[in-house]
């Protein structure tokens, strides 16, 4: 397990940096004395809090991350993913966004020439989707697809405006995690076989910031901290927390 986590690290490139705030209490009328005795506690058990509540959500965004990364391993190597079997691995993408919602917002699978053979009918609530006119694109060159062709497992880009994701939910539904893995045909002498195409599930940010909401409500500190997320290069996640009358403080 351990192991599997480190090349998952490996391999993604996101680095999730929790930011938390501390709100302001009401204003209270306190003793002087009271105020000055009680400040280094408070101050202290705020910052117990923050640091078990960012523990926390960064081991729930581990496990997210971890099982969409095996997720991907697994769904690539059915049967009827295997055959490039049109309506079947619809049938299969449907039954992945729902179960494992609010997980998935699209999921593509495309043949070795990367043409687009299947994508997911519903979205995780069970709702269709004009999924039907991304049937047929070409995403050859794009990056995912590249990556995944010439992976030996699962390959995992950042989050980032995603065009086909956008194309079925819009511009506030594009920035996605993209976690895809290559489809191989049976094992030649030892060795995997030959890649037929790319199974590509695309991971929506509102899930990740969903997850960090979930943290914060089981807090008993809830309402005194908030939680925002950044990457990398410093970008908000949007939907994450912000502390209220700070809202420009790492936004986009």
């Amino acid at each position: 397990m351990s192991r599997l986590l480190e090349s998952i690290h490996r391999h993604l490139r996101l680095r999730l940096i929790i930011w938390l705030f501390v709100v302001p209490a009401p204003p209270l009328l306190l003793t002087v004395w009271f105020a000055q005795q009680g400040y280094s506690n408070l101050e202290t058990e705020q910052k117990d809090a923050q640091q078990a509540l960012a523990i926390r959500a960064l081991d729930t965004l581990d496990r997210i991350l971890y099982e969409r990364y095996g997720d991907a391993r697994v769904f690539a190597q059915l049967p009827v993913v295997r055959a490039l079997e049109t309506d079947r691995i619809a049938e299969v993408a449907e039954a992945v966004v729902t179960t494992y919602a609010p997980y998935y917002a699209l999921i593509v699978v495309a043949d070795r020439k990367g043409i687009i053979r299947a994508v997911n009918p519903v979205d995780g609530s069970g709702r269709s989707i004009s999924s039907g006119k991304l049937i047929g694109q070409s995403v050859s060159g794009q990056p995912w697809f590249e990556q995944a062709l010439a992976a030996q497992s699962v390959s995992v880009e950042d989050l980032h405006n995603d065009p086909l994701a956008g194309q079925v939910y819009g511009q506030e539904g594009a920035v996605v995690m993209t976690f895809s893995a290559p489809i191989r045909g049976g094992k030649v002498k030892g060795q995997g076989g030959e890649v037929l195409g790319v199974w590509s599930a695309r991971i929506p940010e509102r899930a990740i910031a969903h997850a960090l909401e979930g943290e914060s409500n089981r807090s008993g500190h809830a309402g005194n901290v908030r939680m925002a997320l950044f990457t990398k290069d410093g970008h908000r996640v949007a939907g994450a927390f912000q502390s209220p009358g700070r809202d420009g403080l790492g936004s986009n």
